[in-house]
């Protein structure tokens, strides 16, 4: 590695911890968030919430955001919080299932994958009875909600919070950049171009490919969608590398 230590920019916030880990590995760790969720707070939406947790469902996740929403929600109401919903659950891993299995200690996890695509595929193979409540954001990838609707399902969507761009235009010009969903990628770039050797780090798949619209080459997962792993990923890529630079 060079005399200057390399940058990394996480687009989410980032602990003291994992500061002080990155620099113990002779690397410069900086959080910035480039999106922000806003939870929906209507009297409809709650009513319409706790209504669906005395229910028996089919319920899909792909957003820790909207497993926080919902359990909000849910506890807004002490009768409907001591009668935890007894839902199927359907979830993305890592984070999101984590959220799930701390709040609703009274429903299953029958289905889990690291992506949506793959998350509907599951769906489809088991094809549960009845309904299924698709809980999420306002942008919301189209791979899931289309599988499932092409196969028949009766799917209804619920949108419980909001993402909202937030981009600024960094100073720093970063070794490498990790992102943890599209939107964010969307949101940096608009204000921030590919610099030469700068390599970019992706959650997921759907990240990736959102990454390489606007940058084809110098992406890179993280063994797991998990903000740690990526976060370690992108420290031991650049503590590997004996020659890398600081970009000037």
């Amino acid at each position: 590695m060079g005399n200057e230590a390399p940058y990394l920019l996480c687009t989410r916030p980032v602990t003291n911890i994992q500061q002080q880990k990155a620099a113990e590995a002779g690397v410069v760790l900086h959080g910035i968030s480039f999106i922000e969720t806003v939870e929906r707070k209507t009297e409809a939406l709650l009513k319409q919430v706790q209504k669906l947790a005395t229910k028996e469902l089919n319920v899909v996740f792909t957003s820790m955001n909207a497993v926080e929403a919902v359990a909000g929600m849910i506890s807004a109401d002490g009768t409907v919080k001591k009668n935890q919903p007894k839902w199927n659950l359907y979830s993305i891993g890592g984070r999101t299932a984590q959220l799930l299995r701390q709040h609703f200690h009274s429903s299953v996890i029958k289905g889990e994958a690291p992506y949506g695509g793959m998350l509907a595929k599951k769906i489809i193979l088991e094809n549960p009875r009845g309904p299924v409540v698709f809980f999420c954001g306002n942008i919301r990838r189209n791979e899931l909600p289309d599988q499932l609707l092409k196969h028949g399902f009766s799917l209804e969507e619920i949108t419980v919070y909001d993402t909202i761009s937030t981009p600024q235009q960094l100073e720093i010009k970063y070794n490498g950049v990790l992102f943890f969903s599209p939107s964010a990628v969307e949101s940096y770039f608009s204000l921030n171009p590919p610099q030469q050797d700068q390599y970019f780090f992706a959650i997921g798949q759907t990240t990736a490919e959102a990454i390489r619209s606007f940058s084809k080459d110098n992406v890179l997962f993280s063994p797991t969608t998990d903000k740690e792993a990526l976060i370690e990923t992108a420290i031991d890529f650049f503590k590997q590398q004996k020659t890398t630079k600081h970009i000037p």
